[in-house]
């Protein structure tokens, strides 16, 4: 047990002084933004050989507690060999969920919600969301955002909102509600085109107005619906941090000792962090990206869970403690280089051992590791089956095709469409004023036929408009959105 302690140690050493941009691409690069088309089903998965068989979500749930018999652990010559040999001999379901989730068949990284479509990673009470990016606690009808949380709703083309209702156009807004063309703002409610305001009401471009001015000339500018997008791209960026003591970089939240961070909250010490909602708290996370509620003691982890402590070179763990080079992990303690399991403990290589065989196994797997020089490494390039282009890490860095393609990285060149019928009718998205317009009473129209169409945008991609979303918008009055749903959630990743 010593010589594990010892060697966790070493990896928390080497984790802590990684620079910024290989954390990008090392582990940014394992979180898809992307969806495909494979063996006829909707996949967060492109066709690559370096997963197993492509399989559905029930019938991977009907087979999720499958071990390995001992042979899978001899398999390599490395361990990093005896993983991947693991990982192709899984069958992997086309998109990640689990608890309950209705009626969201597209869309990944899901737990616990409901009437969710071409969206990643949402969960715990949450309801019509789409085209989003990390949507979660108690939030409904969001659409085309980035990190909205807790108690939100009506939420439209924003990105970092926090307890809020009907903001459109926005970033930053936390406790507020009827927001437009903002960003930077605190406690506020009816304002439109203001930055840096808190516990303010009725302003516009920052000066204050009385309900009734600015109630008529909201109405005057809203009605410039071909505006709508300009404003939303020229809004300011800031993010400033807020009761963040000896941190660094920006969107820092209720955090002490933070470095190299971006949109954290609620955690203390950490180095290279990316979208960490530590709520209440979390501590002493180093390379990570995307974590949930309560999680401690993280060395190089791409996370969607919560309720996690001492996790080393991981994805995708929840509610697990002393985990070692896994993925895909729920409610397991002590295991090393493991995949799919559920409710495990002392398992190395998907095989079951006793608490002290698990030692001495694992002890000796490290020491081979200390001596290959792969001790505190991330899960090689080899291992990662997804597109770089494709993932997170290509939206906060810059990274070149040649770049990426050196260290043996996936690219994608292909176009991808995604639950486009094959039959529908194309409409140029320069031509949606055909579709929308106002009445002779001023109000805002949106012909239903859209819907039986499919839009191509200036960059030729292809997306179609479905009746939640038309709802929304007709609701709101907001224009039809001229480009494809997966530019429109890019636009939240404002980073740099």
């Amino acid at each position: 047990m010593n010589n594990i302690k010892q060697r966790e140690r070493k990896i928390q050493e080497k984790r802590k002084q990684t620079p910024w941009r290989v954390f990008v691409k090392e582990i940014c690069s394992r979180q898809p933004l992307v969806f495909y088309k494979n063996t006829g089903k909707i996949s967060r998965y492109p066709e690559t050989w370096r997963i197993g068989a492509l399989i559905s979500q029930k019938d991977f749930h009907d087979q999720r507690d499958f071990l390995a018999n001992d042979s899978a652990s001899l398999g390599g010559a490395s361990f990093f060999d005896s993983f991947q040999l693991l990982q192709k001999s899984f069958s992997y379901p086309n998109l990640f969920h689990d608890y309950i989730n209705e009626n969201s068949d597209y869309a990944d990284i899901l737990y616990g919600t409901k009437n969710t479509y071409l969206s990643f990673s949402v969960w715990d009470n949450t309801e019509n969301i789409l085209y989003s990016y990390t949507v979660n606690t108690n939030c409904t009808n969001v659409l085309n955002s980035c990190q909205v949380y807790t108690n939100c709703s009506s939420i439209y083309s924003s990105n970092y909102v926090t307890n809020s209702y009907e903001v459109f156009y926005s970033k930053n807004i936390h406790n507020s509600s009827q927001v437009w063309f903002s960003a930077d703002c605190i406690g506020c409610e009816n304002i439109l085109f203001c930055n840096w305001l808190s516990n303010c009401s009725y302003h516009i471009r920052n000066i204050a107005y009385t309900k009734e001015e600015y109630t008529k000339i909201k109405q005057e500018l809203l009605q410039k619906k071909e505006a709508f997008s300009n404003y939303y791209e020229a809004l300011p960026v800031h993010y400033d941090n807020i009761d963040a003591d000896w941190c660094e970089w920006i969107a820092l939240k209720n955090c002490e000792s933070v470095k190299n961070a971006k949109f954290v909250t609620n955690t203390n010490q950490g180095n290279n962090l990316l979208i960490v909602d530590g709520t209440p708290a979390s501590s002493s996370l180093y390379d990570t990206i995307s974590v949930g509620l309560d999680c401690v003691d993280f060395y190089g982890v791409n996370c969607w869970g919560t309720h996690c402590n001492n996790i080393y070179i991981s994805t995708n763990i929840w509610s697990c403690s002393n985990i070692y080079y896994s993925d895909y992990l729920i409610n397991c303690t002590y295991c090393l280089g493991c995949i799919w399991l559920k409710n495990k403990q002392f398992c190395i290589l998907n095989t079951q051992y006793t608490k002290e065989e698990r030692f001495d196994k694992a002890n000796e797997i490290f020491a081979q590791m200390e001596r290959d020089w792969t001790l505190w490494q991330f899960f090689p390039w080899s291992m990662n089956p997804f597109y770089f282009n494709d993932t997170v890490a290509s939206l906060i860095e810059d990274f070149s095709k040649e770049e990426v393609i050196h260290d043996w990285y996936l690219w994608r060149d292909d176009e991808i469409k995604i639950d486009i019928p094959e039959w529908a009718q194309i409409v140029d998205g320069k031509n949606l004023n055909q579709y929308q317009w106002f009445d002779t009473y001023w109000t805002w129209i949106i012909d239903p036929e859209i819907l039986k169409k499919v839009i191509r945008d200036e960059k030729r991609n292809i997306y179609r408009i479905v009746p939640m979303e038309l709802e929304f918008l007709q609701k709101y009055g907001l224009p039809l959105p001229e480009i494809h749903w997966l530019d429109r959630i890019k636009l939240g990743f404002t980073f740099k």
